[in-house]
């Protein structure tokens, strides 16, 4: 089915409000873009599009009202491409490394992320698919830069 532009701009709509969300740490408006029947994935992970599946997810890594691995973090679209099934945007996820992520510990360092994130539209006008490609290997470089000189 080809997209018209009308199609377009509701789909963008949705992503921005979705994006907004994120950066308001608003997890009933993040949930809210997100079709109950969606399928996610963060890194190849899979995210089931249960409410409570997504919302832990969004806690976990820094969209909710205390902090996760980050603190602080902001969604920063730099790039929009469009398709007529999905919207994919280019990125950074930034925010400061406050809590464990995949086994690292807190560094305090405000980090970003290069991210790519395809957006997949379902019947009922919601998200039906978040999939999100993101550069994590900077929680690491931040680490190894802390380290006393000669320690690898």
């Amino acid at each position: 089915m080809q997209v018209d532009r009308q199609e377009r701009a509701r789909r963008l709509r949705l992503v921005e409000a979705h994006m907004a969300a994120e950066n308001a740490h608003d997890l009933d408006a993040i949930v809210a873009t997100f079709s109950p029947q969606s399928m996610n994935s963060v890194n190849l992970t899979e995210v089931p599009g249960d409410p409570a599946v997504v919302r832990q997810a969004h806690i976990d890594f820094g969209f909710g009202p205390t902090p996760g691995a980050l603190e602080g973090t902001q969604v920063l679209p730099e790039r929009e491409h469009y398709t007529d099934g999905a919207i994919v945007i280019e990125g950074f996820v930034q925010g400061r490394h406050v809590g464990e992520f995949g086994g690292l510990p807190p560094s305090n360092e405000i980090i970003s992320l290069p991210y790519v994130a395809f957006y997949v539209f379902g019947e009922d006008d919601l998200l039906a698919s978040e999939r999100v490609v993101l550069d994590t290997s900077r929680f690491g470089q931040v680490l190894l830069a802390q380290l006393p000189q000669g320690r690898m």
